[in-house]
């Protein structure tokens, strides 16, 4: 008797599990489009919250904001899937100074069969895109925790939280702030400041006017032909900056670091990684570059100055740069390049230090 009540609710865990595997496998997917509008009463922010599914928003002409929603599920047949459908309401509504846009699920709870036993509707896949075109002059606040973003033209900010899901930002007029748990992210093409904090995922910045100010947890970072400084922290990953017109920081835990063509003071640091600096044609502020574990390796534009002092604790220095040497030894090296100019620092702790002139090897 003992063995016969302790197998019992195995048993009906098994026939519970193999119910759910079968029904997952045998459900087909089922959509609904909704489409709403609404003309603008001197609201200034477009807000979209998503729990599950993609937005897309494009810039419009005339007062009024346009909406289109596919509400997908999936479900055993076309009769359960409709009654899933039916459970999704899709809201688009004014509040203050902004138009809101989200999806409510009204659904209970569905009986398998097995008497009392029930399970949430969660297990089938719910989901709801959104297709929105707005005034351009509208802000963009978006709220996604399993979905992806994609934003293009609009010409007053962007104020983006994602929690799984890559992200899309383009031609976007204002400033752009980025909290991205789980997902890759492209901004492209912004008149101000960026802002981004990433927990999981690469990173591609192309031309921003203003700052830019980003933290990665995990992922490659690509910076290009910025107007403002940039300061960049990863903990795993490589940095790549191209075309800064101020000041560059960058700092990797663990990860190469690649600076190239920047018009201010550099100042990168990686605990396990390689950095490589490329000059502008003229170094302005001093230039700091450190590498604990790894090589630096320094390019210098042909007719470029600078002051250099090179010093590592486990390594060599190399060179084919005609220096004014003031001193040298084994691990450490000052002099003048060229006519002198701003200070370069390189300080390695175990990796050798590569001086070159631009076309060497």
């Amino acid at each position: 008797m003992t063995t016969k009540h302790v197998a019992m609710p195995t048993v009906l865990l098994v026939l519970l599990g193999a119910f759910l595997a079968a029904s997952a496998t045998a459900r087909e997917k089922y959509s609904e489009t909704v489409e709403f509008s609404l003309v603008l009463k001197g609201e200034k922010t477009l807000s979209v919250s998503s729990t599950s599914g993609k937005i897309e928003i494009r810039p419009g002409v005339g007062n009024e904001v346009r909406l289109k929603a596919i509400k997908i599920c999936s479900g055993r047949n076309k009769t359960e899937a409709e009654d899933v459908l039916k459970g999704i309401e899709v809201k688009m509504e004014r509040d203050g100074d902004q138009i809101r846009v989200y999806s409510e699920y009204k659904g209970g709870k569905v009986n398998l069969g097995f008497g009392k036993i029930e399970v949430i509707r969660g297990f089938r896949t719910l989901r709801v895109d959104f297709y929105l075109v707005a005034p351009p002059e509208m802000a963009v606040g978006l709220n996604s925790t399993s979905g992806d973003i994609d934003v293009k033209g609009m010409k007053a900010g962007a104020d983006i939280n994602v929690t799984s899901g890559d992200c899309v930002l383009s031609g976007i007029g204002g400033s752009v702030r980025l909290s991205a748990t789980s997902g890759d992210a492209i901004i492209d093409d912004v008149d101000g400041s960026v802002e981004v904090n990433s927990t999981s995922g690469d990173l591609v910045i192309r031309t921003a006017k203003g700052d830019v100010d980003a933290n990665v947890t995990s992922g490659d970072v690509s910076v290009k032909q910025v107007g403002g400084r940039c300061r960049i922290e990863s903990v795993s990953g490589d940095i790549d900056v191209t075309g800064c017109r101020k000041s560059v920081a960058a700092r990797s835990s663990s990860g190469d670091i690649t600076v190239t063509d920047c018009y201010g003071a550099v100042n990168v640091e990686t605990s396990s990684g390689d950095v490589v600096l490329t000059s502008g044609n003229t170094i302005r502020g001093t230039h700091f570059l450190r590498a604990s574990s790894g090589e630096v390796t320094f390019m210098l534009r042909k007719g470029a100055g600078c002051i250099i002092d090179v010093s590592t604790a486990s390594g060599g220095i190399y060179g084919r740069i005609p220096i004014n040497i003031e001193s040298a030894t084994r691990h450490r090296l000052k002099g003048t390049i060229g006519k002198g100019g701003d200070k370069v620092e390189i300080e390695t702790a175990s990796g050798d230090v590569r001086l070159v002139l631009e076309g060497q090897q």
